[in-house]
């Protein structure tokens, strides 16, 4: 079980920063050089893009509200974006095609385990499986935090760190104050895996 919450702890934080990386990847093709006067209309541009791609169909299109930003055409689930520049409808070149195919591969895996077809459900079920897994984990882990008599020093010795604490002690004292800030969010996070 804990291999299966590794696995979807660190896909999902490959795919919570998948928008920075694309961007910080695709910034010479997101920004228009040479801003005109004024920028062409959106007809207008879909029209030129088709003519220059009458083979590629175009699934969507993102207008972004910064004038020195590029526009961008979605191709198809599979063929990724095309930059065009919104002043002249020139094309500024394809997104980065291999890290969108990673993101892709790596979205696959965190909700199906990277299964196709009919075998998708299964793969499913089981990411499914090891949210509420973990959901359950975390839930009784709280429940094993509460400490036995309620006092002020039993509360401050589960949620502050005690540097001076050695061997056992310490690594009990660590695991429950990181236990205790962690939670919350943990909870948040595999709540929403298992909607």
């Amino acid at each position: 079980g804990g291999l299966f919450i590794l696995n979807m702890a660190v896909s999902g934080i490959l795919i919570s920063y998948e928008r920075q990386i694309l961007d910080f990847a695709e910034q010479a093709q997101r920004k228009v050089e040479t801003p005109g006067p004024r920028p062409l209309d959106v007809e207008t541009l879909i029209n030129r893009v088709r003519q220059s791609y009458p083979d590629k169909r175009f699934t969507g299109i993102v207008v972004y509200s910064d004038p020195l930003a590029s526009i961008q055409f979605t191709v198809g689930r599979e063929d990724g974006v095309l930059y065009v520049d919104r002043y002249t409808g020139a094309a500024l070149g394809q997104g980065h095609g291999a890290l969108r195919n990673f993101f892709r591969f790596v979205t696959g895996w965190h909700r199906w385990l990277a299964l196709e077809g009919t075998q998708r459900p299964i793969g499913k079920a089981v990411t499914g499986a090891v949210s509420l897994t973990f959901f359950t984990l975390l839930l009784s882990g709280l429940v094993l935090w509460l400490p036995l008599k309620w006092s002020r020093k039993s509360f401050k010795q589960g949620i502050v760190l005690n540097p001076r604490l050695t061997g056992r002690a310490r690594h009990w004292n660590w695991h429950r104050a990181i236990a205790f800030w962690c939670a919350p969010f943990l909870l948040l996070v595999t709540l929403t895996g298992i909607i």
